[in-house]
C-alpha cells in the first residue's frame, strides 16, 4: 500500500487499546459494492459519488462538493507543545547521537531551525524516531550479547566442575 495512513492509524489505535474500523476495508461493504452495476459506482469524474449518495444528508453540502484531501497528523503542533520536551531531550542526548554516528550540533541545529519556523516538522521528527529506534535496537543487541555472555560463562563454569 503506497499510503501509510491505514498502517499508522492501526498502530496508533492499538497502542491506545482502541478498535478502529475503516468502513471501506470491511469485507461486507466491499462485497456489496462489488455486486452493484458499474454505472452506479462511477458518475463521470465525480470521486466517491456512490459514497456521497449513501451518506446523504449526513454530509454537509460543502463536504459533498469538496475536493478529496488527505489527513496529516498535527505533528507540527505536537512537536511545539505536548511532545516538545520529549523530542528536545532526545535530540539533545549527545551520548545517543554520537553512538548513532551523528553529529550532535547538526542534530540540535535541525531542532533549533524547526523551533524558529525555518524547517517543517518532518526533519526533527525523523531524527527523533531514528534515534529512539536505534537506541531501542542498541539495548536489544546489548541485552542479547549479555545473555550470550552469561550462557557462555555458565557453560564454561559447568565444564570446569
Amino acid at each position: 500500500m503506497s499510503s501509510t495512513l491505514l498502517r499508522d492509524a492501526d498502530a496508533m489505535s492499538m497502542a491506545h487499546g482502541l478498535e478502529l474500523r475503516v468502513p471501506l476495508v470491511d469485507h461486507r461493504v466491499v462485497e456489496h459494492v462489488l455486486r452493484l452495476p458499474g454505472a452506479l459506482k462511477a458518475r463521470g469524474r465525480r470521486p466517491k459519488a456512490l459514497l456521497v449518495r449513501a451518506a446523504g444528508a449526513r454530509l454537509s453540502p460543502e463536504a459533498q462538493r469538496g475536493a478529496k484531501r488527505g489527513f496529516t497528523p498535527p505533528l507540527d503542533d505536537w512537536l511545539r507543545d505536548e511532545l516538545r520536551h520529549e523530542v528536545a531531550g532526545t535530540l539533545a542526548d549527545t551520548r545517543l547521537i554520537r553512538s548513532c554516528g551523528l553529529e550532535p550540533a547538526a542534530v540540535w541545529d535541525v531542532w533549533t531551525r524547526f523551533r524558529a519556523g525555518e524547517v517543517s516538522w518532518m526533519p526533527p521528527w525523523s531524527l527523533y524516531v531514528l534515534l529512539r529506534w536505534l537506541d531501542a535496537m542498541g539495548a536489544l543487541v546489548k541485552n542479547a550479547r549479555e545473555a550470550d555472555d552469561a550462557r557462555g560463562l555458565a557453560a564454561a563454569l559447568g565444564q570446569r566442575s
